[in-house]
């Protein structure tokens, strides 16, 4: 046989068949007088070798082809970190031949006379920066506020104002973002403007029956959106006078009280701090997460309740007006609160004290020949224009006048000191908080931060002093 007559044209045929020597085929043909499964055996053989000899190629190929590209990546990056490194050089440079005093800060003045200086112009121009108003660039590059610019606050604007974008347009998107954040800011301090609360939270309720039929203002001045308005009318109470009221508190009403202020020991032992500054008073993503657990841990056994409809709630629908409701206004007003202008006294300590409009519970805090009186506040907020305040059940007037004595954040409560934030946040507040907990989490770690700080009104502001702030 030509082909397989012997183990030297044997060994050829494979190698031709396997290289493209020969075609196969005509192998498969004269192995037909010997037998198929002759034919069959040297068929598996192909199909083997050519098999293992297409991944061998295709992996070398794939093999040179990723070393290729990683070590153009390596010089990429090599290239782009010495660009980087050679560029804030240049600025420090420039840094220092703007600061005419060698203070290490430039002023507006240096700025003025720098930017007159036809050298240092091209140099900003040969960084891709064009200085148009020098006062509008300042104030860009000032993110302090004191009137001096850093190195670092100096190289972190170049930065930002280096690229294809036009300093004009940059300047404008960073004025805009400011124009909408004071615009969220005086939306939320307008949304809470009327949240006074008192000293610890308060954490037992009425029940809605006794809300409910019992009384409220005739006046029906607007509370904080999503919390509706008080009734108009009730029971015995007219349009320009006040009948007693029957509410009293459930009987295990001091019980109840006693257990939500030890639930809340773990916020009320921490030493906290003052932060003047509100944009310095952001939480992290850990004390985020704390206040999830107590929030988990106080809600059903403190028996939280529905600002609007007096319901009692679960963990996952406390919303944050429900928060401040029951926690975080009554525990930020740390000497409580002073209701000016009833018409009671003498009080005696330990007196509930009521207003049925906004759900607001609290007791005397001590003995006091009155008219007004200071309040330990348990749930809600005491407010002007909401109906009659009631002393144990008979109706002791309007208010004049709810003065916060020392007002802080919940912030404030849990810090260690100011902190600058890395997010800002606004959503609705009538979110339930754990959701909110959970999205910024998912942000986190979408975006691999181990600790990062966010911005929230409710826990930066505080709550019984918006106005303040």
């Amino acid at each position: 046989c030509l082909y397989f007559g012997s183990l030297r044209s044997s060994m050829m045929t494979l190698y031709k068949s396997i290289f493209g020597g020969m075609l196969w085929g005509e192998a498969v043909d004269a192995l037909e007088v010997i037998g198929f499964v002759h034919q069959v055996v040297f068929l598996a053989f192909v199909v083997v070798m050519l098999t293992i000899m297409c991944n061998c190629v295709i992996g070398m190929v794939l093999g040179i082809r990723q070393e290729i590209r990683s070590q153009k990546t390596e010089h990429l990056i090599g290239d782009e970190m010495q660009r980087r490194e050679t560029f804030i050089l240049a600025l420090r440079d420039l840094f220092w031949e703007m600061d005419i005093n060698k203070t290490g800060e430039i002023n507006k003045d240096e700025m003025m006379l720098a930017c007159q200086d036809i050298r240092i112009d091209a140099l900003l121009a040969g960084f891709g920066i064009r200085i148009f108003d020098v006062e509008r660039i300042f104030d860009f590059m000032d993110v302090n506020g004191k009137a001096a610019i850093g190195i670092d606050d100096f190289i972190m604007a170049c930065q930002q104002l280096h690229g294809p974008g036009r300093a004009a347009d940059i300047l404008f998107l960073h004025q805009k973002v400011d124009q909408i954040f004071q615009q969220l800011t005086e939306l939320g301090a307008h949304d809470q403007s009327s949240v006074p609360s008192a000293e610890r939270p308060a954490l037992n309720s009425l029940s809605e029956s006794e809300l409910e039929g019992r009384g409220r203002g005739s006046t029906g001045a607007a509370g904080r959106e999503g919390l509706g308005e008080a009734d108009h009318g009730g029971n015995g109470v007219g349009s320009t006078g006040h009948a007693a009221v029957d509410i009293h508190l459930q009987p295990d009403e001091a019980d109840q009280i006693e257990g939500a202020m030890q639930s809340r020991m773990r916020v009320q032992s921490r030493t906290g701090c003052i932060i003047e500054q509100v944009e310095r008073r952001a939480m992290t993503l850990n004390e985020l997460r704390e206040l999830g657990g107590i929030i988990k841990a106080a809600c059903s056994s403190d028996k939280w309740v529905d600002p609007k409809t007096g319901e009692g709630l679960l963990p996952g629908q406390v919303t944050l007006y429900a928060l401040i409701h029951n926690f975080v206004g009554p525990l930020t007003a740390l000497e409580g609160v002073k209701l000016v202008g009833l018409s009671g006294g003498p009080y005696k300590k330990g007196q509930h004290v009521v207003q049925a409009a906004k759900r607001a519970i609290g007791t005397v805090r001590d003995d006091s020949p009155g008219p007004d009186v200071e309040v330990d506040l348990w749930r809600g907020h005491f407010c002007l224009n909401a109906g009659p305040v009631c002393l144990d059940g008979v109706d002791a007037g309007t208010l004049e006048r709810v003065d916060v004595p020392t007002s802080r954040s919940y912030k404030e409560l849990i810090a260690h000191g100011p902190l600058k934030p890395s997010w800002y946040c606004t959503h609705w507040w009538g979110e339930p908080v754990l959701d909110f907990i959970a999205c910024v989490s998912e942000h986190a770690s979408g975006r691999r931060l181990s600790n990062p700080s966010y911005w929230v009104c409710g826990y930066a502001n505080r709550q019984n002093t918006v106005e303040a702030d």
